[in-house]
């Protein structure tokens, strides 16, 4: 889904945030507005510092593959420690503010392909396969040593 200037981001926590060279982080958190709506990701970068992506650097969010995509000259801001504080009413308030400034990105990581298996039942399928040719191997290991053992005592396997 393409994001135009009117479209909502939605839930996009855990997504990975793509550009055009590679992976650049993970979603982390949604800052939402006033009016409850997604407005900007603090992403988690690959080297371990955190940032803030806006509405307007989102290019496309891809819900099936759990990304979104950042253009080329997508600006990532630097984001202050969080702050813990008490409100007008006495109860505590956490804050996070981003100091203006575009951090440099990481070196882009190569997004992995993601393999689904085409419906549940393949997985099934093969679980079966592997728990059925475990139990024939058991069970020819258990009638070996069935006449093993009286032909190492006896002489005879019967």
């Amino acid at each position: 889904m393409r994001v135009g200037a009117t479209t909502p981001i939605g839930n996009v926590d855990g997504f990975r945030v793509e550009a055009p060279g590679g992976r650049i982080g993970w979603v982390e958190e949604m800052w939402l507005d006033d009016e409850g709506e997604t407005t900007a990701a603090v992403v988690r970068l690959s080297n371990g510092r955190r940032g803030l992506v806006v509405h307007d650097e989102i290019d496309e969010i891809l819900p099936e593959e759990h990304a979104i995509a950042v253009g080329p000259g997508a600006r990532v801001l630097e984001l202050d420690p969080p702050h813990l504080g008490t409100g007008a009413d006495g109860a505590l308030e956490a804050s996070w503010a981003t100091t203006g400034n575009a951090l440099a990105l990481p070196e882009l990581l190569a997004s992995p392909l993601i393999v689904r298996p085409a419906s549940s039942e393949s997985s099934l399928l093969g679980s079966m396969v592997v728990l059925y040719a475990g139990l024939f191997v058991i069970a020819c290991l258990l009638t070996g040593v069935c006449f093993l053992i009286p032909y190492l005592v006896a002489g005879r396997a019967f």
